[in-house]
């Protein structure tokens, strides 16, 4: 039913090797047609990882979440995510109208332009004005289980798939390489 790949042909490191390889037990897939090579940029992304900064703005990496998350608990694995992997935690409107993160977290025409080296979104289906946000990312690895969401559209690695299976996932593999 998912697609399978060959890591004979990628120069992934394990970690991201560990992190794209296990959602296939867990019902994620890759949006055609970026199930090859595309990868290596999400290797190349978390190769850049730096140290997060106070202000989204100057961040070097970031993870946004939206409305893909049920309640604001279940924030707390991409706050841990996040700290392992020294991004900045950002979020949709739609989450600073919820109350569950601050309006100095929010992306988007009514929130803050970033542009780090790789955002990382959860659950975000991408709007005209959260897109407008985020046009200075070098790289986009887009979470989102609707296929047709705006944001795997224009994402350099766009993996369908539903939040709470990928972030555990994520964060398992991401701890062991820690």
């Amino acid at each position: 039913r998912y697609p399978t790949l060959s890591w004979t042909a990628l120069s992934a490191p394990d970690a991201v090797r560990r992190i794209i390889e296990a959602p296939w037990n867990v019902g994620v897939m890759l949006c055609p047609p970026y199930a090859g090579g595309i990868l290596s940029a999400a290797a190349t992304a978390l190769e850049t990882v730096g140290m997060p900064e106070a202000r989204l703005p100057i961040a070097q990496a970031i993870i946004a979440v939206g409305r893909g998350f049920r309640k604001k608990e279940d924030l707390e694995p991409v706050r841990e995510l996040a700290d392992l992997l020294g991004a900045s935690l950002a979020c949709s409107r739609a989450v600073v109208e919820m109350g569950w993160l601050s309006p100095e977290h929010q992306i988007g025409l009514s929130g803050q332009s970033v542009a780090p080296q790789w955002l990382l979104t959860l659950g975000i289906s991408g709007s005209i004005q959260f897109r407008s946000g985020i046009r200075g990312v070098k790289r986009l690895i887009a979470v989102n289980q609707n296929p047709e969401a705006p944001i795997l559209q224009i994402a350099d690695v766009p993996i369908c798939g539903d939040v709470y299976r990928v972030v555990p996932v994520l964060l398992e593999a991401t701890r062991s390489n820690t």
